[in-house]
């Protein structure tokens, strides 16, 4: 974050989230998943996952930032935005079949595909990500601003990054058209039009990174520890970085 010179609200001294003392068993248990996903990654998809993350974390801080709810954004910055987060699904779903013929599409069905837990979650995830591609055609075109739902965009794009990584774990112990350099595209496009594919390859992936238990052990240099975070006071409290 420091690359755009962001800063802090003059009141903290550093990055506070306030997390239910109930969850923190959940945090812990998604933070080991996550790490133990991203030590089995190979460094292209590791630079993939930096892209990723720099565009994300972009429009956290610059764009979002101010407002919960983006509201002090103008249009203009919230095109940008939606330009932002979509580049940060080509990072990770990019590729494949047809190389970057019919983007929009391809990003709309992997998306779906990779992260939708029924029906309507994937046409939910389906639609935010068209509307989306919709704003950052009408930015990088020089159209005129198209609304989209900025708040929804990024939280399809978080549920992507972390379930990516689980599933890049996975495809790197598969081999064929679903463990090379394009496996977890070519996986998601198969998967499209396979209900064996995708119970057996994305959700139960999915449901044993959710259960902690999805990836290798951590190495041994980079666990996740509460000793890390400073709680104060009881209930709900800010959890911050030390």
């Amino acid at each position: 974050m420091s690359r755009w010179g962001y800063t802090l609200a003059p009141q903290r001294q550093w990055p506070s989230y306030l997390i239910d003392r109930r969850q923190e068993t959940d945090v812990a248990a998604f933070c080991r998943a996550f790490l133990a996903g991203v030590a089995g990654l190979d460094a292209r998809r590791r630079d993939q996952l930096a892209r990723a993350a720099d565009h994300f974390l972009f429009v956290n801080c610059h764009i979002l930032g101010d407002s919960p709810g983006g509201a002090a954004a103008s249009p203009l910055h919230l095109s940008e935005g939606a330009l932002k987060l979509t580049m940060a699904l080509e990072s990770l779903l990019g590729g494949g079949d047809g190389g970057h013929a019919d983007l929009s599409r391809k990003m709309q069905q992997r998306a779906a595909v990779l992260v939708g837990a029924d029906d309507d979650d994937r046409l939910q995830v389906r639609d935010t990500v068209r509307v989306g591609y919709a704003a950052r055609s009408a930015y990088a075109h020089g159209g005129k601003d198209k609304a989209s739902d900025l708040q929804a965009l990024r939280a399809v794009v978080c549920r992507v990054i972390a379930q990516w990584v689980a599933q890049a774990a996975h495809c790197s112990r598969l081999l064929g058209r679903h463990g090379g350099r394009d496996g977890l595209v070519n996986l998601l496009d198969d998967a499209l039009l396979s209900h064996r594919l995708r119970q057996e390859h994305i959700v139960g992936p999915r449901e044993a990174f959710r259960a902690g238990g999805g990836a290798p052990p951590l190495p041994l240099v980079a666990p996740w520890s509460p000793d890390r975070f400073q709680l104060a006071g009881p209930g709900l409290s800010p959890v911050d970085l030390v």
